[in-house]
C-alpha cells in the first residue's frame, strides 16, 4: 500500500514530540501507574505541566513514521534525538526545542543536518531556510492530530510500560495508514509548494558545500575570503580551522550568535575561501583586516589554538586598534623543557610528503610530532571516517607550520609585546605544556588576563567556552 500510493524520501525528515499524560494533573501525586518511569514535564502547546511521557517521532517526507521513542516527560529532545535518528542521514527539521548547537554540530559529523529556528526569534539569522521550516513542518502536526483524534493516543489504557509501548506502536500504524490515504487522495505525494521548498532546502544545506549560506569579502591581494554570519549584536569574529574549515567552530558560533553578530571565517586555503600563492602570515592578517572592516571597522575576536596565534600575529602587525577585545584558547607555543621539541626539519618533512602526495602521512606527522600524540594512538585513527576528510586539508599544515615560526613553535616574545588589544588567554588545565604556554603568553602581552576552564581538553566543549567568552566580551 505504501509503495503504491505514497513514496517517502528517507533523506528529508521531521522530528518532534507530543505529550502522553497518564492521568489528570490533579491526580498525578496519587497515581500509582508507571510510578517508576513516568515523570512531570511541560506541554508547550497549552503551557501546562503534565505527568506522564513524551512520544518522540521521526517522519520521512511526506508523513511516513519511521521512528518512535517513548520517554519520560522530563527527558529533553536533545537526549532522544540520537535515538530517533540512529542509522539515518540527510535533512532533519525540528522546532525551537531542537535549537541545540552542540547536538547539531555532532549530528552533522554523522551525516544528519538538523535545522531548527533559534530559541530567540530576535537572534534568528536571515538564512533562506528559516522561512520555509514552518511551512514544511506542518506535516508532523497532521500526523500528531491523527494520533490524537482518530487513534486516541493521549488515552492511556494501560497499566504497565509494555502494554503502553505496544499501544503506541498500534496507534502509529493506524495513523500512518490514515495519513497515507489522506495524502494519496490529494493527487500527489506532497503539495507542490512544499516540494519546491524542500528541493531548495536540500540544495542549500549540502553536507559538504554550503556556499548559499556563506558570504564573501575580498582581501587586499584579491583573494576571496568566505565567512558565515549569524546572530545580532556587537561584531565578533571567530577564527578556527586546523585541518578543517568554519564548521569546526559552528557549534560555538551558534551559541555566541544569541548575543553577538558572529562572523565565522574560512581561513584562506580552507573551505570556501580562495588561496593565492605563496602563503604568508601577512596575507592572513590582511584577511582578518578585511573581515573586521566588513563587520563595521572594529570587532571582538576569538581564535582557538593555532588560529589564536594568527589573531595575535595580526594584532601585532597593526590590527590591535580594530580589535575591541581578543581572546585566545591554548596557543600551542612550545616552551623549552615542557615537552619534546618539534623536529628541526618538521616543515621540510611536511613539504616533502605533500610533494609525494602522502597526505595521510602529513597528518600523522602533525599529530605525533607537533601535537605530541603517541604513535599507537594515531595509527587506528587512520581507519576512522573523518580521516579522509582531514586529508583534503593536509596542505594547510604547511601554512600552519609557517605561522608557528616556520615550524619551530617558539614563543615570539618581541612580536607579541606589540599586541596592545586587551587579551584573554584561556586554557583547560589538562595539557601541562599548553598551560605553560598560556602562562607565558599572558606574561608577554602588555594587556592580558588569564582564565582556566578546569578539566577541558584541547578540543574544548562549546558549552564550556561560550559563557566565558560572553562574560569577557560583554564586561
Amino acid at each position: 500500500m505504501r509503495d503504491g500510493l505514497l513514496l517517502s524520501d528517507p533523506t528529508v525528515a521531521i522530528v518532534d514530540s507530543m505529550p502522553i499524560p497518564v492521568c489528570q494533573f490533579a491526580r498525578a501525586y496519587r497515581c500509582r501507574r508507571f510510578d517508576d518511569t513516568a515523570s512531570f514535564g511541560k506541554d508547550h502547546t497549552c503551557r501546562q505541566t503534565f505527568y506522564g511521557f513524551r512520544l518522540h517521532m521521526r517522519l520521512c517526507w511526506p508523513g511516513v513514521i519511521t521512528q518512535m521513542y517513548l520517554a519520560p516527560a522530563n527527558v529533553s529532545e536533545g537526549e532522544v534525538v540520537w535515538d530517533v535518528t540512529a542509522g539515518t542521514s540527510g535533512l532533519l527539521l525540528g522546532d525551537r526545542n531542537y535549537w541545540l548547537p552542540s547536538v547539531q554540530a555532532a549530528l552533522r559529523k554523522v551525516g544528519v543536518v538538523l535545522l531548527a529556528p533559534f530559541r530567540k526569534a530576535s537572534s534568528q539569522p536571515a538564512h533562506s531556510w528559516s522561512a520555509v521550516l514552518g511551512r514544511v513542518r506542518y506535516r508532523i502536526d497532521t500526523v500528531f492530530g491523527q494520533l490524537t483524534d482518530r487513534c486516541g493516543a493521549k488515552r492511556v489504557w494501560a497499566r504497565d510500560l509494555w502494554h503502553l509501548r505496544n499501544r503506541r506502536l498500534a496507534d502509529g500504524s493506524d495513523a500512518y495508514h490514515v495519513c497515507l490515504v489522506q495524502f494519496a487522495r490529494s493527487g500527489s505525494s506532497a503539495p507542490i509548494g512544499a516540494v519546491g521548498c524542500l528541493k531548495k532546502l536540500a540544495r542549500r544545506v549540502n553536507l559538504r558545500k554550503e556556499t548559499d549560506f556563506m558570504q564573501h569579502v575580498t582581501s587586499k591581494d584579491g583573494t576571496i575570503i568566505a565567512y558565515e554570519q549569524s546572530g545580532q549584536g556587537p561584531a565578533l569574529v571567530v577564527v578556527g580551522g586546523v585541518l578543517g574549515d568554519h564548521h569546526q567552530q559552528a557549534g560555538l558560533a551558534a551559541l555566541l550568535a544569541e548575543h553577538f553578530t558572529v562572523y565565522n571565517i574560512d581561513r584562506r586555503g580552507h573551505g570556501e575561501s580562495g588561496f593565492t600563492a605563496p602563503y604568508a602570515v601577512e596575507r592572513e592578517a590582511e584577511d582578518l583586516d578585511a573581515l573586521i572592516t566588513e563587520a563595521g571597522g572594529s570587532a571582538f575576536v576569538y581564535g582557538t589554538s593555532g588560529p589564536g596565534v594568527l589573531c595575535m600575529e595580526a594584532a601585532a602587525r597593526g590590527l590591535s586598534p580594530k580589535m575591541k577585545k581578543l581572546a585566545v584558547w591554548e596557543p600551542p607555543y612550545i616552551l623549552e623543557g615542557t615537552r619534546p621539541p618539534v623536529p628541526q626539519d618538521y616543515m621540510e618533512q611536511l613539504a616533502q610528503l605533500l610533494r609525494e602526495g602522502r597526505r595521510g602521512d602529513m597528518i600523522e606527522l602533525f599529530f605525533t610530532k607537533a601535537i605530541g600524540m603517541p604513535v599507537e594512538f594515531v595509527a587506528p585513527m587512520r581507519q576512522s571516517p573523518f580521516w579522509a576528510a582531514q586529508e583534503a586539508f593536509a596542505p594547510t599544515l604547511v601554512y600552519d607550520a609557517t605561522l608557528m615560526g616556520n615550524g619551530d613553535f617558539k614563543l615570539p616574545k618581541e612580536r607579541l609585546a606589540k599586541v596592545t588589544a586587551p587579551t584573554l588567554v584561556i586554557d583547560g588545565g589538562t595539557t601541562p605544556w599548553l598551560s605553560h604556554a598560556a602562562d607565558a603568553v599572558a606574561d608577554t602581552l602588555p594587556n592580558a588576563q588569564r582564565r582556566t576552564i578546569a578539566g577541558q581538553p584541547h578540543n574544548v566543549a562549546d558549552e564550556a567556552m561560550a559563557p566565558v567568552l560572553i562574560e569577557y566580551f560583554q564586561s
